[in-house]
């Protein structure tokens, strides 16, 4: 179990549960007229978005590359690498992970369209997480293809919306979920510019280099921070002062960063361990600001 725990990348979990929890916090009033059951439910699918889809993203992406793996020293202790042992234990849980998942979805009565729609984000999802590594797309070794197939955070989030509304999400926040993980994703590709390198991976950070990678990563978390104040606009709705402070604080964090990691006498890794918590810490506040809305 505690294999299975590491695998799954702890500190990453937050990376997939946000969307979904800004998505039940602009409804979160109706969770207290649900009955046990749909609580029980509720909790149930929670756990197996924190370890089973986490499970998949990680376990495909270590299975895919078991080779090129050997060259990263990340791998050597802040990450683990994937054995003849625990490559036969993979292959068997991601098998359990993907039937037991398809049996439920199966056995869900689709009695609305919308509903339909939970089920393609769900295949969606297991599309986009697992040619993302493996071959014959391989997105991750094809520059730009690899960060657009990091729509996959989204898609148990939009899954989750079509639980709890008749219609399609906001594109322009979905948009800006989309550039935020392509940002996301670039960025964590800059520690591992030479090791994917040596193993002929070309991804956008290996193309573009170290800095001109974080030059986009601040471009993109610029338009993410930017599509979220036009569709508040749209709306003919004001953030009010601590919001647009906030996002505005949250911009110059995320570009400032992204710019200054990728400068060549940085320890770009030491911030790489450090994203993730400044995205919990992000997170939670704008998972508070759709509550308290």
């Amino acid at each position: 179990m505690a294999w299975l725990f590491r695998l799954s990348r702890p500190r990453f979990w937050l990376y997939i549960v946000w969307p979904l929890l800004v998505v039940w916090g602009s409804v979160y009033p109706a969770f207290f007229d649900w009955s046990v059951m749909q609580i029980s439910l509720f909790v149930c699918r929670m756990c197996w978005i924190f370890l089973g889809a986490n499970v998949w993203i990680y376990g495909v992406n270590d299975y895919a590359d078991r080779d090129t793996d050997r060259l990263n020293e990340k791998k050597q202790g802040y990450e683990s690498l994937l054995d003849d042992v625990d490559k036969k234990k993979l292959l068997t849980v991601l098998g359990v992970v993907l039937l037991s998942r398809g049996l439920l979805m199966l056995a869900t009565q689709i009695r609305r369209w919308w509903w339909r729609w939970r089920w393609v984000s769900r295949w969606l999802f297991y599309f986009f997480s697992s040619w993302y590594s493996l071959p014959p797309i391989r997105a991750k070794a094809r520059p730009f293809l690899d960060s657009l197939f990091n729509i996959l955070y989204l898609l148990p989030a939009c899954a989750f919306w079509y639980l709890f509304y008749d219609s399609h999400p906001s594109f322009l926040l979905l948009g800006a979920g989309w550039l935020w993980c392509m940002a996301m994703h670039c960025f964590s590709a800059i520690p591992d510019i030479l090791p994917d390198a040596q193993a002929w991976l070309r991804t956008t950070a290996v193309v573009l280099g170290k800095e001109r990678s974080g030059l986009r990563c601040s471009v993109l978390y610029a338009c993410a921070h930017g599509a979220v104040f036009m569709y508040f606009w749209m709306q003919g709705e004001t953030l009010g002062l601590f919001r647009t402070v906030f996002f505005g604080i949250s911009m110059i964090v995320y570009c400032g960063i992204s710019l200054y990691a990728s400068r060549l006498t940085v320890d770009t890794f030491w911030w790489y361990r450090l994203f993730p918590w400044i995205n919990a810490v992000v997170g939670f506040v704008i998972f508070w600001l759709f509550v308290s809305w």
